[in-house]
């Protein structure tokens, strides 16, 4: 990667992602009180201060406030998308470095393509690199102008191109969601949203073991939310609109790119394992993953039973039956029959569960190798 030299020093460019982006981790940072009486007619009067745009907008970029109350600019003329103040003369000077530099590495033309737009972060306090990606909004995919490697970006490796196309729609998704409101609605996205929403419904009630993410009843919960935004007319509302749109898209993208949606061995079933994933597995985690299950039995022993019988009952979790059942016994003081499919328990056992399973629980979650750890039948 070449460098660009500016008054402030080289800059850098280091492909990112909008999943590395740091909104969420950022110092709070309290602002000093300068207000200590309210002006005659405050918020209502047109020359009060605080309504004017703000003098420190850097000309071209024009300030958005997102649903959470986070702000970011947007340059609509050189379509340059940017979480820090252009307007801090430093960032300013590694802005245009970045964005010169960028346009070069496209083939030189003046301008980004018109269906394209950057998105350009600090990386850290005091660095000169620059994190970019380009946002393609008709192909709903990131993109870079040079070839990058996949283990210094933070994802993959990928078995396909379908698996590539996943993983860079579903962080599309996610730029979206963070940057939801200096576009126009993107009305086939929600549609598609829309549809897909209402086969879950079906797919949920008909059939159980559905992919999708949520249940028929969540389904209907969006549907109603989704339905509402579009009965207001007013594009106030038009961030939150599509920051909902984008956070359901990106999951479902995130879901379909783990089941192999378009691929020739998609999956189907989410209680399919998929090869060598249980392999995989260490005794630690499973230890742990049946542990939560069995932690809800004593609120639904049913419930519990059923579910047991149905990871028990497909193929690549049957070799782990015995271990099952040896932690059945350990949380339930239950006893268990035949090839580990059937599984009973002693109202002694439940009691017993009652008052040890949470302390047992406790240990296995402090562990130090399965803190913050979190495991799947399947992925």
């Amino acid at each position: 990667m070449q460098d660009t030299v500016t008054s402030a020093g080289p800059v850098r460019l280091v492909p990112t992602l909008p999943s590395f982006n740091p909104r969420y981790d950022r110092t709070v940072v309290s602002s000093q009180a300068r207000l200590f009486s309210i002006p005659s007619q405050a918020l209502v009067g047109n020359d009060f201060p605080d309504v004017k745009p703000s003098p420190t907008i850097l000309v071209g970029f024009e300030a958005f406030v997102h649903p959470e109350g986070d702000l970011y600019w947007f340059n609509g003329s050189k379509r340059i998308l940017t979480n820090l103040d252009p307007a801090l003369s430093h960032w300013k000077l590694r802005v245009d470095a970045a964005y010169q530099q960028v346009v070069e590495l496209l083939g030189g033309t003046p301008d980004l393509p018109l269906s394209s737009e950057l998105c350009l972060t600090a990386q850290q306090a005091g660095s000169l690199e620059v994190g970019y990606y380009l946002v393609n909004r008709d192909k709903k995919v990131l993109y870079w102008p040079e070839e990058v490697d996949v283990h210094l970006l933070g994802i993959g490796p990928f078995e396909s191109n379908v698996d590539l196309r996943g993983a860079l729609t579903s962080e599309y998704w996610i730029h979206v969601d963070y940057f939801p409101g200096h576009h126009g609605l993107d009305r086939q996205a929600e549609e598609s949203l829309v549809a897909t929403l209402r086969r879950g419904c079906i797919d949920d009630m008909a059939a159980p073991r559905s992919t999708l993410p949520w249940s028929a009843e969540e389904c209907r919960q969006f549907l109603n939310i989704i339905e509402g935004f579009r009965s207001i007319t007013s594009d106030d509302v038009l961030a939150e609109r599509m920051s909902c749109v984008a956070r359901l898209s990106a999951a479902i993208s995130r879901g379909r790119r783990i089941h192999g949606y378009g691929a020739l061995n998609a999956r189907l079933d989410r209680f399919r394992a998929m090869e060598g994933d249980l392999d995989r597995q260490t005794v630690r985690n499973l230890t742990l993953t049946l542990g939560g299950v069995l932690a809800q039995a004593r609120v639904n022993i049913k419930a519990f039973q059923r579910q047991a019988k149905l990871l028990l009952n497909t193929r690549p979790v049957r070799r782990y039956a015995r271990l099952f059942n040896i932690m059945h016994r350990r949380f339930m003081g239950g006893t268990t029959e035949g090839e580990g499919t059937e599984i009973t328990t002693s109202s002694e056992g439940l009691e017993r569960a009652q008052t040890n399973t949470h302390g047992s629980l406790e240990k296995l979650a402090t562990t130090p190798s399965n803190a913050n750890l979190e495991t799947r039948w399947a992925k």
